[in-house]
């Protein structure tokens, strides 16, 4: 196996553990299936006590960024194609993709479940998402798709204008609501930040000037924001 982290692996409710990789070979000799690219994208189903169940072979990608299961053993996955372009899909618990959709971001990290099959996903991009928004090498962003894979809303976030900025982890909340982490690492080491959004998109902290403001957690531990 080529690539693997703790981003690629899925719990289903069955208790069935998912596991992407990148490949550039058969997964196991018992798995002839051909490659389509240079790299594939591989989901192997685990059984609970870590026997190997299947494996499929998502011919269209070839980097999995991140995988995700809800409480319906809907599988949502982040990967990259040959292009280097960022694809979001949601995927059936038999390992059929259901939904596609390719994004201009960089990066799709753990992608959020929704209630609805759509998906809350977040990372960083080069590429302004927000009309009027300028990127500065590259800013955290926030973008809740539909179950069609399309979008709902987008938010585009700089912690600080001189820097890089990504968002690295999310959550939601149960009764609604989304809490990501971000970095900045325009400084060295990169300060961390938490944001919050509602469900429809709204962010919970609000500055006068209309626009999202975060806590900001500095060395000495003390925390400022709205």
């Amino acid at each position: 196996l080529d690539e693997l982290n703790n981003e690629t692996i899925a719990v289903l409710p069955s208790g069935e553990i998912l596991v992407s990789v990148r490949m550039s070979g058969p997964f196991t000799p018992n798995n002839k299936e051909p490659n389509k690219g240079s790299h594939d994208v591989a989901i192997a189903k685990f059984q609970k006590n870590g026997t190997l169940k299947t494996v499929k072979q998502i011919e269209a990608f070839t980097a999995p960024y991140s995988i995700a299961a809800d409480d319906q053993s809907r599988v949502f996955l982040g990967a990259r194609n040959d292009d280097g372009n960022t694809f979001f899909a949601r995927l059936s618990s038999s390992l059929q993709i259901e939904v596609s959709s390719e994004q201009v971001t960089r990066q799709i990290k753990q992608p959020i479940p929704m209630p609805d099959g759509g998906a809350v996903v977040y990372g960083n991009t080069g590429t302004s998402l927000e009309s009027g928004v300028n990127v500065y090498i590259k800013d955290a962003f926030v973008q809740r798709l539909n179950s069609s894979g399309g979008e709902e809303w987008v938010h585009q976030q700089k912690f600080d204008d001189s820097g890089s900025t990504k968002y690295v982890g999310g959550v939601r909340l149960p009764d609604g609501g989304v809490v990501l982490a971000g970095q900045n690492a325009s400084e060295i080491g990169g300060l961390p930040y938490l944001g919050v959004y509602r469900d429809d998109g709204r962010p919970l902290f609000i500055d006068g000037g209309e626009k999202s403001t975060f806590f900001e957690f500095e060395n000495d531990k003390k925390g400022r924001g709205f």
